[in-house]
């Protein structure tokens, strides 16, 4: 349990890798895909460059693509939103009402305005 021990520490610690994991369980969950800041983490403290590991995890395509998707949904959730009534979605997650507008407004995003 050691090995898994590192691996899950490499990987990000238990926020990203449960801290019960199996080695099979911690294959699973690279296939499903990490998220990026475990595989930048992995570079950092590995020395490694990208394409040492694009084989074993997402190609630096996927990875840039998530990694900005990340980033852009963090300059949503900070800006003023008109649907919101000018109010940034962020602000509005201290209240069940304003979590639930927040909610809605992704839902429409990810489905259409008539969800």
């Amino acid at each position: 349990m050691a090995a898994v021990a590192n691996i899950q520490e490499l990987l990000g610690g238990e926020l990203v890798a449960d801290r019960r994991a199996s080695r099979l369980e911690l294959v699973r969950q690279a296939r499903k895909g990490l998220p990026p800041v475990a595989v930048e983490d992995v570079l950092l403290t590995t020395h490694l460059r990208s394409p040492a590991i694009e084989a074993y995890a997402v190609p630096r395509r996927t990875f840039n693509h998530r990694r900005d998707a990340g980033q852009q949904a963090m300059i949503w959730l900070g800006r003023p939103n008109r649907v919101l009534s000018g109010e940034a979605p962020l602000s509005l997650a201290d209240t069940d009402i304003g979590s639930q507008r927040v909610e809605r407004s992704l839902c429409r995003i990810a489905h259409g305005p008539a969800a």
